[in-house]
């Protein structure tokens, strides 16, 4: 509550990160562990109120991570889950850090094998939370840093889901989806 009496409503903005809040927690880890941080994780859209930071908050974290050589981690298990798919202005709600960080989008030089998101830009999604899958244990990891990507690979060999699971979460993606009044054909 306010100094007289009414509740006040803080905006959802005042909590989104930018560059000059980053660059304060980065100094400020510098001065108490005179290390700088490595990882910048942002849930996106956020659990649990379902926040989706705007394009122009995300592409401002994925500017200042790459200037300051610090890993953007973006946490997308909930991006089907998003209510609202428009904003007030008529923009996507959501959009992921991967279409943010890509080459086409200016995220890189064009050279890059893959999306071109560069050495630090990273993205996990699990069909847990949008499938109510949690049980099969399917997830992504992306990322083109390959001192990342190989001890990634390397664990993968010991963390393998079984080809029963594998088939499965593929027949489901691919299938077609009968729309309201049509028919399913496959």
């Amino acid at each position: 509550k306010s100094s007289d009496g009414k509740r006040t409503t803080i905006p959802p903005s005042f909590y989104y990160p930018n560059k000059a809040s980053l660059t304060h927690a980065y100094n400020l880890s510098m001065e108490q562990t005179s290390r700088p941080p490595r990882v910048l994780l942002l849930s996106h859209p956020n659990n649990p109120l379902g926040i989706c930071y705007p394009p122009e908050v995300m592409a401002e974290c994925i500017e200042w991570c790459r200037e300051n050589e610090v890993h953007l981690i973006s946490d997308e298990i909930y991006a089907g889950s998003v209510y609202r798919q428009k904003r007030g202005d008529g923009e996507d709600t959501f959009v992921s850090a991967m279409s943010l960080a890509s080459s086409d989008n200016g995220g890189g030089d064009g050279e890059e094998e893959g999306l071109g998101l560069g050495p630090y830009i990273h993205l996990v999604y699990a069909l847990s939370k949008d499938f109510a899958l949690s049980g099969l244990r399917v997830g992504v990891a992306y990322t083109e840093n390959e001192e990342i990507l190989m001890p990634m690979q390397k664990l993968n060999d010991l963390c393998q889901i079984s080809s029963q699971t594998q088939l499965l979460v593929e027949r489901m993606l691919s299938a077609n989806v009968a729309t309201a009044g049509g028919n399913d054909d496959s």
